[in-house]
Formats: structure tokens, sequence, C-alpha cells
């Protein structure tokens, strides 16, 4: 009797276990928490760009050859996200970027310093995709320039924990571009594995080229020289408008015969506009507004590689 209620209670407990260890293995493939050793620095947080909404944990596909991340995916409002915003991988794996929407890109915010990602510049839509295997354990962040704002951000995690940093360290620059660049300080992504952050290189943010530079100095030289003229008209405005005090008008002897043939031959004198200083200022600023204009929008096209971008 003895023995039959040992082995009945023993095999309840056999049973108990192993379905508890079948949930916590089911829990543990879909999300690693950051108890595994994953520390973000808020990255996913409102510090750089908006809060990432779709971030839920660290989606694990470590034992996969290769993982599928979706670009545009629902999330943050709309087709805005990256899904999963998080995951990590095995060094080695093969991850594919699929553009499900359009209007998107990926910049890299950091990375290991010995990595060599460059991530996909230039804005391109549903359809597209773009393939990368990573070798280099550590934690690469990465964003969507357009929809930034909106709180477009990834990582991937290669390797257990963070394995060899990123390049968090002391504080990247974040490069010359716009939106997201730098915004490092702190201590890198290293986790509890490698050898810790590697001094703050910044990533690859978006950076103005030579020639977009060399045109603005010479809008903002043009600028300067039209001013100054204005100013300079302005200040002389009198010597434009008033005639000097030549004395006496010579008598009738003193002309000469081209002088008399001159007045008698005059009919009628034509009207003209005065100068009006402010009018003319109304037309200068109106210019300047203008090449404001056809500069705002070479900075789109320079900096967005793709043309002017409208959210919504």
């Amino acid at each position: 009797m003895t023995d039959s209620t040992d082995r009945s209670v023993l095999t309840r407990r056999t049973a108990l276990r192993t379905a508890a260890g079948a949930v916590a293995a089911g829990l543990g493939a879909r999300t690693v928490t950051a108890q595994d050793g994953v520390d973000y620095g808020g990255w996913f947080g409102s510090g750089t760009g908006g809060e990432t909404g779709n971030f839920d944990g660290t989606v694990d596909r470590t034992g996969q050859d290769s993982v599928t991340i979706e670009v545009g995916s629902e999330g943050n409002g709309g087709p805005y996200a990256f899904g999963p915003a998080a995951v990590r991988i095995d060094p080695g794996t093969a991850v594919t970027f699929e553009w499900v929407s359009d209007t998107h890109n990926i910049l890299i915010e950091e990375q290991p310093s010995d990595a060599d990602w460059g991530g996909v510049e230039a804005i391109e839509n549903s359809g597209y995709t773009h393939e990368h295997t990573f070798e280099t354990e550590g934690v690469y962040k990465y964003y969507c320039q357009p929809h930034l704002a909106l709180g477009m951000k990834g990582a991937v995690v290669v390797g257990g924990s963070g394995g060899g940093g990123g390049d968090g360290g002391g504080g990247g620059g974040g490069g010359d571009g716009g939106g997201g660049g730098g915004g490092g300080g702190g201590g890198g992504e290293s986790g509890t594995g490698g050898g810790g952050g590697g001094g703050g290189g910044g990533g690859t943010s978006p950076t103005l080229s030579l020639a977009f530079r060399l045109v603005g100095a010479g809008v903002a030289a043009a600028l300067a020289v039209v001013l100054g003229i204005t100013g300079w008209v302005f200040l002389n405005y009198d010597e434009f408008t008033t005639t000097a005090d030549t004395g006496t008008e010579p008598s009738q002897a003193e002309r000469t015969s081209t002088e008399s043939t001159f007045e008698a031959g005059v009919v009628r004198e034509l009207d003209h506009d005065e100068y009006d200083p402010y009018g003319t200022a109304t037309l200068i600023v109106v210019y300047l507004g203008i090449i404001s204009l056809l500069w705002v929008f070479m900075y789109f096209v320079e900096f967005l590689g793709g043309g002017p971008t409208v959210i919504g």
C-alpha cells in the first residue's frame, strides 16, 4: 500500500515538474528580460526620439540560422515600428530586414567597435529587403530617421548578453547629421560580457556632404552682401533724393548752343516713379525667402536621400 502511494506521489510530482519546465521553456523562447543582462540604456525610451511603444522585451531567436525583421510594421501609432523591436541572435545569424510599408530607412546609432554593419541610409519602400550577417557579439542599436520622433527604433543583441559591448562608452558624438546622432553617454551596451563599451563613436548618423556645406556658405555670403547693400542705401538715402546746390543758373549768353537747342527741343517731361526704399526692401525680403525655401528643399534632398518626407 505504501509503495503504491509513494509511486503515485512521485508520478504526480514528476508530471508537475515536467509541465512547469515546459511552460518556463516556452516563455523563455519568446522574451528575454533585463534580468538576462541586456541593458539598452534607455534606448527605447523618449531620450532619443519618441518612446518605442511596441518594445516589450527582447525576443529570443537564438538557435536559428536566419531571422526576419519587418520594417514599417504596425506600432507607435501606425506603420512606424520594427517587428520585433529587439531580438537576440547567435553570432553568424543572417538577418533579413523586410520593408512592409513605405518611406523607411535604417541608420545605425551604436554597434560594437569592430562591427561593419552599414544599415540602409536611402529611403526605401514596401518590398525592399536588406540582409546582413551579424558576426560580432554585442548590442546593435538602429532607427528609422524619418520616424525617429514617433519611436521607430530597434536593437539586435548578438551573443549571450551583449558580448563585446557597444560604442556607447564615453558618450559618442553621433555624427554630423541631424536627428538622433550621438546621444551617447553612457556606458555602452556591454551587458555582462566582453570588455565593456568601446568609447563613444556615436554610430553612423547621416552627415552633410561638402557640396551642401559649400552651397550653404555661398547662400549665407550672398545674404550678407545683399543686406549690406540695402543697409548702405538706407543710410545714404538723402544723397539719392536731393540735388546738390550748384549755385545760380548760367546766363543765356553763357549757355552753349547745344544746351539751347536741347531745351528748345524738349516738348514734355516724362514722369517716373520715385525711389521707394520700403518697396525695394520688400522685394529683397521676398527674394531671400525664395532662396531660403530652395535651401531647405536641398536640405531634404541631401539629408534624407530621397526628397521631402510627409509623415502620416
